[in-house]
């Protein structure tokens, strides 16, 4: 069987504290053996790679966006696979005995029929990770549904936030198995007259100038790998805290934050990031200053960022305080 589990327990299930949904990650290279499940229906997912994958008996081509929906006791494999990653959840929703077996989804984002009893939609893929229908109605912590049906759930928001933005493979949650983003750079001229400009793929930003000058000067209006370090750090602990108070139940209405990266000379290293500080003023209800120092520190020590600047020797300091 080619296939494996990027953990050996479910990333999601009974164990962390869910009756409803059972998540696994899958990694193929090849042809894989049948699978199935003859007491749960499964979604499946593709989160990275290509190949086919045979639903019922019937071939089926699968990429970065597409999604299956396989009824109990209908068995699936995969026929061929190039780097291919799947996440399985196992739904344990009673299935109508008029159901369908299957539907293949491809990057759409409206109500598909699925069975005789429910509606699928892919809510969370990784162009756009975890997502809501337009005009849904996002539940509070401790909401009670009035009744419990047959469609697509959602998922509560503190299964998302086990530590900092993105929860280990053991912390009951997933988003994304893995984050790549490039930037396209620039530069003309030498060190000291030259100049650049920075791109992000994503279109978000393009053509910012840096140069060495506005770098160790006065920015007159251009950025920095600085500046732009700063917003990075900034921008996952603000995510990473959001995640914390959530799980606690003190979901934050408003975060405001800044970022102050140091870079100095440091003695026989050259000049080094040195320090990055930053503050952080939450308006959260429910909130107070114990709770907030508390999710300060997970959302500290589940940040990127934060763990990657202190590696590199760097004083990395938060302070938070309520508004």
């Amino acid at each position: 069987m080619r296939y494996s589990l990027q953990s050996p327990d479910a990333l999601f299930g009974p164990d962390t504290g869910c009756d409803v949904f059972e998540q696994r990650l899958l990694r193929f290279d090849g042809v894989s053996d049948e699978r199935g499940d003859d007491e749960s229906d499964e979604v499946i997912y593709v989160l990275s790679g290509s190949g086919a994958v045979s639903f019922g008996g019937e071939p089926t081509a699968v990429a970065v966006g597409s999604a299956a929906y396989v009824a109990r006791g209908t068995a699936w494999r995969v026929e061929r696979a190039d780097d291919l990653v799947l996440l399985s959840v196992l739904v344990r929703d009673p299935l109508p005995p008029d159901g369908r077996t299957h539907v293949v989804l491809d990057g759409v984002d409206e109500l598909q029929s699925a069975t005789a009893g429910r509606e699928f939609q892919l809510l969370a893929t990784p162009a756009v990770g975890l997502c809501l229908p337009a005009g849904a109605a996002r539940a509070l912590p401790r909401e009670r549904r009035t009744r419990r049906d047959a469609r697509t759930r959602r998922l509560s928001p503190r299964r998302f936030a086990g530590r900092g933005v993105l929860p280990g493979w053991n912390a009951g949650a997933i988003l994304m198995p893995r984050i790549e983003r490039t930037a396209a750079i620039t530069w003309d001229g030498n060190l000291a007259r030259g100049q650049g400009t920075l791109s992000g793929a994503s279109g978000a930003f393009s053509d910012l100038s840096y140069s060495l000058p506005t770098r160790i000067g006065q920015p007159e209006g251009k950025t920095s790998p600085e500046e732009l370090l700063a917003a990075a750090h900034g921008g996952c602990l603000t995510m990473s805290l959001a995640g914390e108070l959530t799980a606690a139940e003190t979901p934050p209405g408003r975060i405001d934050a800044t970022c102050r990266i140091v870079m100095d000379e440091v003695p026989g290293q050259g000049h080094q990031i040195v320090g990055s500080h930053v503050e952080l003023v939450v308006t959260a209800d429910g909130a107070g200053d114990a709770g907030l120092r508390d999710a300060l520190a997970k959302a500290d020590e589940g940040c990127p960022f934060s763990a990657l600047l202190r590696r590199a020797g760097a004083e990395v300091r938060s302070s938070a305080r309520l508004s």
